[in-house]
C-alpha cells in the first residue's frame, strides 16, 4: 500500500502480509479493504483506490457501490 496527499506527494508506504491467502485476487482484495479501514481509523473521509487489476476492481466496485455513501470512497480503474 502506498498512500499520497491530494497533490499526490507520497506520505506512508506499507506491506501487508495475508497468511493462507494464496490468490493474487484475494489478496489485493483484503489488502483494499484493510488500507480503506486503517485511512478510515485515522480520519481520513476522501478516500481513492487507485488499481491496475481490473478483475479485482470490478469485485470491489460491486460492494463498495453499496458502501459509498458511508465510506466516501471512489474506486478508480488505472490504465
Amino acid at each position: 500500500m502506498v498512500a499520497r496527499d491530494d497533490s499526490g506527494n507520497f506520505v506512508v508506504s506499507r506491506t501487508l502480509v495475508y497468511p493462507g491467502l494464496s490468490k493474487v485476487d484475494e489478496v489485493e482484495i483484503m489488502g483494499v479493504f484493510k488500507t480503506i479501514s486503517r485511512a478510515r481509523d485515522l480520519g481520513f473521509v476522501d478516500i481513492e483506490v487507485d488499481m491496475d487489476a481490473k478483475n479485482v476492481q470490478e469485485a470491489i466496485l460491486g460492494e463498495l457501490i453499496r458502501l459509498t455513501q458511508f465510506l466516501g470512497v471512489s474506486v478508480l480503474h488505472g490504465d
